[in-house]
């Protein structure tokens, strides 16, 4: 996104589990879980973001992580 002011990204695994979590726009999951190659399979992920006019923005969604 563009001309946001804070931003939050968390993924969580099929049990509900967060398994990753960052506040860094730049910062993206790698794919990894305790620094080891993540499971194939789905994980859901969900992005609140604030814009530079102070509107809150949620995204929730899925990835599929294949190897």
């Amino acid at each position: 996104g563009t001309n946001l002011t804070h931003i939050t990204m968390q993924i969580f695994n099929r049990w509900g589990e967060l398994i990753f979590q960052s506040d860094d726009i730049n910062e993206a999951w790698d794919g990894t879980l305790n620094n080891k190659p993540a499971q194939e399979g789905v994980y859901v992920f969900v992005v609140n973001a604030v814009n530079s006019q102070g509107e809150e923005i949620r995204q929730i969604g899925s990835v599929t992580l294949l190897r």
